[in-house]
């Protein structure tokens, strides 16, 4: 029976979490600047994403527009103000390739996320642009209507590109701008659904991957057909490249890929990992520093850790099973893991230990799980969760073999 349970919830992807409880101090182990009471519902926020700069500056964003700074390597945290109440996907920093590595500022940055409007089930994209800091915030493209967003980046004060979903207007999921995201361009190629993940290292030069196993590689804004094709019915959740060249991305049902000529082609290494794990483990993050590798998703118990460019793995407990939805490591030792819950992991050891810096200990008091959206009883999850402070989660069981946009249009309805 338990191993029944385990496989459902490996096929689970979306999640509605309504927490209305004021953290405890037991909660969490962290300090809050500056802030005297914080919403519940940013408090508890699922963080989808986490950038850092350096060993020291790291921001995580995620739902109903929440924004958490650190200064000091995650000893403290900080809740910054955005101008948007949405799910945010991807934040960027200003920088610039040097030599070897990367210089750059957090004053100056960028955020992309996506909404739903009321009754409509019809998506929207935002994309958020600071120069001080976080102090404010102006929004881009407000003279579009922009697709669904799941990830943003610029290459300098002009430059960028953003990828998300498909719309008429942005038919392969993919645009860009040259004027500092005044105005957004769709990039050329193929209709598309849409895509999870990206990687950039050029404004040229990127990888897009999304459901059924697709990856495809945009080269001069073009958007080629995909390299992978629906052959499976596993998405592929992320991706990063390191030089251009070297690739890593991972996916549903322990997916991992690599690839060492830039997306062209990609060699599946789910061998190197314990057959049981494609059963009940979804990969939804990655990270890589030169030849060493992080990955781990839901559940988030461990991250699996290669020191010899994916030839063998390691498993790094973190001790909280809450899933992990973002890794980033600045260096091979220095880097920072967020989730469900608001939660915030930090390692300085390359992974083989994880200290948490908020929301650590959460746990949800209600689970149910449904087959269908409009079967969640939210007249009980408002009582429960918002009457009587409980954490609860209803979970979807989508069939992903009906189509090409089920796991993005149902991931935006929700």
């Amino acid at each position: 029976m338990i191993r029944t349970s385990l496989m459902i919830t490996a096929s689970l992807y979306v999640m509605v979490a309504v927490s209305l409880r004021p953290a405890s101090a037991q909660d969490d182990q962290f300090t809050v600047n500056q802030q005297s009471q914080i919403h519940p519902w940013k408090d508890d926020a699922a963080l989808h994403a986490v950038e850092v700069l350096g060993t020291k500056v790291a921001w995580a964003v995620g739902d109903h527009g929440t924004v958490w700074q650190t200064a000091d390597g995650g000893e403290s945290w900080s809740l910054v103000q955005v101008p948007a109440d949405c799910s945010l996907r991807s934040v960027c920093f200003l920088s610039k390739r040097v030599g070897e590595g990367q210089v750059g500022t957090s004053q100056i940055a960028w955020l992309a996320g996506r909404g739903t409007r009321p009754y409509t089930r019809s998506g929207y994209g935002v994309i958020l642009k600071t120069a001080d800091g976080g102090k404010s915030w102006i929004t881009l493209g407000e003279g579009q209507v922009l697709p669904p967003l799941n990830y943003v980046r610029f290459f300098g004060p002009n430059e960028g590109v953003a990828v998300g979903e498909a719309t008429p207007d942005f038919p392969t999921g993919v645009l860009t701008t040259q004027d500092g995201g005044e105005t957004w361009q769709p990039a050329p190629g193929q209709r598309t659904a849409g895509w999870h993940a990206a990687a950039f290292t050029e404004l040229h030069d990127g990888i897009v991957t999304g459901p059924r196993g697709r990856i495809s590689l945009v080269a001069g804004t073009n958007v080629a057909p995909p390299r992978l094709d629906a052959t499976s019915l596993r998405g592929i959740r992320a991706v990063t490249s390191t030089d251009g060249l070297t690739a890593w991305a991972v996916g549903d049902g322990a997916t991992v890929l690599s690839s060492s000529n830039g997306g062209v082609s990609w060699e599946a290494l789910n061998a190197s990992f314990p057959p049981e794990l494609s059963r009940f483990v979804d990969f939804s993050a990655v990270s890589a520093v030169d030849d060493k590798v992080w990955v781990t998703g839901n559940p988030g118990g461990c991250v699996w850790h290669s020191r010899d460019a994916g030839a063998s793995w390691t498993r790094q407990a973190t001790g909280h099973s809450t899933p992990i939805h973002s890794l980033n490591f600045t260096n091979e030792e220095v880097g920072f893991a967020v989730g469900a819950f608001g939660t915030i992991l930090r390692t300085n050891d390359g992974g083989s230990s994880w200290n948490v810096c908020r929301a650590g200990r959460r746990r949800a008091a209600i689970l149910s799980i449904h087959t269908r959206p409009e079967r969640i009883p939210f007249g009980m999850l408002a009582k429960q969760g918002g009457d009587e402070g409980f954490r609860s989660v209803s979970i979807v069981v989508p069939r992903r073999d009906a189509s090409a946009e089920t796991d993005l249009s149902l991931e935006r309805q929700m």
